[in-house]
């Protein structure tokens, strides 16, 4: 082993209810949801503008590190975005859900509120990875459709 992992363990085991007392106080304030709450809306309000002509159900759920209390500073805030009430559903990978994929990528990205970083299609269920920039807080979308 190394001096510096040495040392680093050394300095936590030190300090070991400073540690954990320091990152359950951490892991408390990001496991509070009603400050994801504006993003939740903003990516909501996206997802039912850019599907409105479906007349389909649309919400946004939460999920992930940052919500079930395991979070770091460093952790994104994962996202379901549903489309009609699938959130229950089993999914295939199709054409269709690349174009939905894609049109909801593209709003997202001219939305002023977001900075799409990359997306990822091809998969069964496609992802968006975004910034939300009022809390320069990066996120992952999930559109299975």
């Amino acid at each position: 082993m190394s001096a510096r992992f040495l040392l680093t363990a050394q300095d936590f085991m030190s300090n070991y209810d400073g540690v954990v007392s320091n990152k359950t106080a951490k892991s408390k304030k990001l496991h509070d949801q009603s400050q994801y709450e504006n993003v939740r809306e903003s990516i909501k309000q996206i997802a039912t503008l850019t599907f409105h002509g479906s007349r389909l159900p649309v919400a946004a759920h939460l999920y992930g590190s940052r919500i079930i209390g395991v979070g770091t500073d460093l952790s994104d805030l994962d996202i379901f975005v549903d489309v009609g009430g699938r959130f229950y559903a089993s999914y295939n990978k199709s054409k269709k859900n690349d174009e939905m994929f894609l049109k909801l990528a593209r709003a997202i990205q001219f939305s002023a509120d977001w900075r799409v970083t990359n997306k990822v299609l091809k998969t069964v269920v496609p992802v968006v990875k975004a910034v939300y920039l009022p809390l320069q807080l990066d996120c992952k979308f999930f559109l299975p459709t």
